[in-house]
């Protein structure tokens, strides 16, 4: 038996004014969707285990049948593959987020969806400069980007390292978010070289001017 999962991600919104403090969705017409409610059965399901990110990606491990707590590693290794990232068991594959920073604040976590042609360019020099034998970095689309690390010694030692989405940082001071874990010290000297790198490039430039 097959079945079609449709999951509106996102689609909630805010309420507006112009629409009488309605969503989006509360004023969009989708008779299929109030058919859908009305001869079906509605409820509601926690899919994402205590401890892990209320995300996306979590939710849909456990909608398709997989415990978030035993494979969820972060979105890195469910996104490369999309993108065509050469992955093996034996990488840590890391998404490497674009962000906007002022000073020591993150200003804007989407690097103000710079296009995927201005992202590549950055990838690229990012691996240039910092990449190298198994540690590599792929460019994703806009802001969303990947490294992986196949490096075995350091693959090894990463079993403990946490790091935060930047998506909830927004106007802090983001070197109080840096990853954390027992050689966190490697990525975070990565973090910094990655910053000045491109602090300087070509596309940066412009962006700031």
């Amino acid at each position: 038996m097959k079945y079609l999962m449709l999951i509106a991600g996102g689609v909630v919104d805010e309420p507006l004014e112009d629409l009488g403090g309605r969503t989006p969705l509360e004023a969009a017409k989708k008779p299929h969707w109030d058919s859908l409610a009305k001869e079906g059965v509605v409820g509601s399901v926690s899919l994402t285990p205590p401890g892990l990110p209320a995300s996306g990606d979590v939710a849909c491990l456990s909608l398709l049948g997989f415990d978030p707590e035993e494979f969820y590693t972060g979105p890195g290794p469910l996104e490369a593959p999309v993108f065509g990232v050469p992955v093996t068991d034996r990488d840590v594959v890391f998404r490497c987020d674009f962000v906007t920073v002022d000073s020591e604040r993150l200003v804007d976590p989407f690097a103000g969806h710079l296009s995927s042609e201005e992202s590549r360019r950055l990838v690229e020099e990012l691996d240039r400069k910092l990449g190298g034998g198994r540690t590599r970095f792929y460019p994703g689309e806009s802001y969303k980007n990947f490294l992986v690390c196949g490096d075995e010694e350091l693959v090894n030692s990463l079993e403990d390292l946490t790091s935060e989405n930047p998506e909830g940082l927004t106007g802090q001071k983001f070197s109080r978010h840096f990853p954390k874990g027992k050689r966190a010290e490697a990525i975070t000297a990565m973090m910094e070289e990655a910053k000045a790198l491109l602090e300087n490039h070509e596309i940066n430039r412009v962006r700031i001017d």
